[in-house]
C-alpha cells in the first residue's frame, strides 16, 4: 500500500531545485536464506516540499545519479563524500554545496594532523563559529514566528557568508 505513495515522494522531490542529500549504512537482516547480514545504504533526499527515502545495496554515487533525471538543475547540499562528485557530469546542471560543519572540520584537521597552519586556520575556524552562532539565532527567530529579529539576523548571516567567500577568493589569488 505504501509503495505507490513512496514513489510519489520521489517524483515530487525531483521537481525541486534545492535538495539536501545524505546516506548512512543500514544493516539488512531477513535476506534470502544462507545470506547473513548484509550492509546496505539508506539514502535521504530532502527538498522543501517532501522527504524521499531510498534503500540501496550500495553507497556508490550511482544512487544519486539515478535519483536525478538528466537535465536536472539546482543545488544539492551534501557532506564531503566523494560519491557526490558523480552529479557534476554533463548530464546535470547541479552545484554541490558543502556542509559548513564538514568544511570547519577540514580546517581543524589541518592543524591536528600536520601541526602547522596555526596562524592561518584559527581565523577561519573563528569566522565559521561566528556564522554558526548567528545562524542559530536566526533559526530561533524564524521558528518563534514573525518578528523583527529575523530580518537583521538573516542579513548578518548573508554578510558573513559573503565575507568568507571574499576571504577565500583573496587567499586563492595569493596561491596563484
Amino acid at each position: 500500500m505504501l509503495q505507490p505513495l513512496a514513489g510519489q515522494f520521489v517524483l515530487q522531490s525531483r521537481q525541486g531545485t534545492h535538495w539536501h542529500l545524505d546516506e548512512t549504512r543500514w544493516p539488512m537482516f531477513c535476506l534470502p536464506q544462507g545470506q547473513g547480514r548484509q550492509l546496505w545504504w539508506f539514502w535521504v533526499v530532502v527538498s522543501p516540499e517532501v522527504t524521499a527515502f531510498l534503500l540501496a545495496p550500495t553507497r556508490s554515487g550511482q544512487v544519486a545519479r539515478d535519483f536525478f533525471p538528466k537535465g536536472t538543475q539546482g543545488i544539492v547540499s551534501v557532506d564531503r563524500y566523494a560519491g557526490y562528485f558523480a552529479l557534476l557530469g554533463p548530464d546535470w546542471s547541479l552545484k554541490l554545496a558543502y556542509c559548513w560543519s564538514h568544511q570547519r572540520r577540514d580546517f581543524v584537521n589541518v592543524v591536528a594532523s600536520a601541526d602547522r597552519g596555526q596562524g592561518w586556520v584559527e581565523p577561519w575556524v573563528e569566522l565559521i563559529n561566528q556564522l554558526f552562532g548567528t545562524n542559530a539565532r536566526r533559526r530561533q527567530a524564524w521558528f518563534q514566528g514573525p518578528s523583527a529579529a529575523f530580518g537583521p539576523l538573516d542579513q548578518s548571516v548573508r554578510q558573513q557568508v559573503a565575507q568568507l567567500k571574499e576571504r577565500m577568493e583573496g587567499e586563492l589569488v595569493l596561491l596563484c
